[in-house]
């Protein structure tokens, strides 16, 4: 092998290890947030909110899509939850669950051999060419093209 493929070579290597080191990070840091603000009591009621509806996220975002349903576990209005979530964090409750969904999907698709199909349902999206144009739309490449670019 030349040494311009050994460089292509290491580069590929070195991005792949980055993005599965930010999305390692992504998780710890959910995680530890999760650990941290349950050890203390949160300052206020939206910080309360928003932890709570973070631990359901957590739990839920296979199952859960739509902000209503982590509202009503809250026992509290959509647009309140969003309001006091996007207040606090900057993004919407359904960015959340998509930027979550997303983030278990390329997990799956540098980890598996599964199907984009497979993955689909497996993250919770039951039309696989929908879960493709959130994929694409949320990461800027479509999910075969991130496995291909991140394993390959």
């Amino acid at each position: 092998m030349n040494d311009l493929q050994s460089d292509a070579t290491l580069e590929s290597s070195n991005r792949s290890v980055h993005y599965l080191l930010a999305a390692l990070l992504s998780l710890l840091t959910s995680q530890v947030s999760t650990i941290s603000h349950t050890d203390k009591p949160p300052e206020n009621r939206g910080s309360q909110i928003e932890q709570a509806f973070r631990v359901l996220l957590q739990r839920h975002f296979k199952t859960w899509k739509q902000p209503a349903q982590y509202a009503a576990e809250l026992a509290i209005t959509v647009a309140h939850l969003n309001d006091t979530v996007k207040g606090l964090t900057g993004y919407s409750v359904s960015s959340h669950i998509q930027q979550r969904s997303m983030l278990e999907a390329k997990r799956l698709l540098y980890t598996t051999s599964l199907s984009v199909k497979e993955i689909s349902y497996q993250v919770g999206y039951e039309e696989p060419v929908y879960f493709g144009k959130l994929f694409r739309k949320t990461t800027g490449l479509t999910p075969l093209a991130f496995r291909k670019q991140f394993r390959d």
